[in-house]
Formats: structure tokens, C-alpha cells, sequence
């Protein structure tokens, strides 16, 4: 599972901005303390976007799509395009 809140920002900037500096990291909730206060300590800007874990990727209510299937877009695309 995926689960992605954006609040009130488009989230086509979130997922398709290519500006520079940014990235997105999975943390464990267990050490989510610890690297939140490293980010401050740094002086460095953090924000939680959403979750992981389960079987479904889902975006506020736009998106809401099982895994498997996003996977098999993922890897089979090419192969289905060669194959027609």
C-alpha cells in the first residue's frame, strides 16, 4: 500500500516535478523521530507525503488502484506493444 496525501497542492507537482534537490525516502516509524530531528538539526525542509505498506497504491480519492495490476503496466507494457 501506498497512500499519498497532497492537502490542497495539485499532485501532479509531487509526482512529476523534476526540480532539483528533492527526493523521497521510506522510513521506518520507528526511527521517524530520529530522522525528522536530523532534518532540523541540518536546517533541511521535510514533509510527509503519505504511507507505505499492503496492496494497493492510492492518491486522496483520485487513484485508488491495486499494486499487482500497476505492476503488470509496469513490466509487461514493451512486451505487449512488441507482441501486436
Amino acid at each position: 500500500r501506498a497512500e499519498v496525501e497532497f492537502g490542497d497542492m495539485r499532485p501532479e507537482w509531487f509526482l512529476f516535478s523534476e526540480s532539483q534537490s528533492r527526493f523521497i525516502i521510506s522510513i521506518d516509524p520507528a526511527h521517524k523521530a530520529a530522522f525528522e530531528a536530523s532534518m532540523s538539526e541540518a536546517g533541511l525542509p521535510l514533509a510527509q507525503l503519505g504511507t507505505v505498506g499492503g496492496d494497493r497504491f492510492k492518491i486522496n480519492a483520485r487513484i485508488d488502484l491495486p499494486l499487482n495490476q500497476l505492476s503488470g503496466i509496469y513490466y509487461q507494457t514493451i512486451e505487449n506493444i512488441m507482441a501486436e
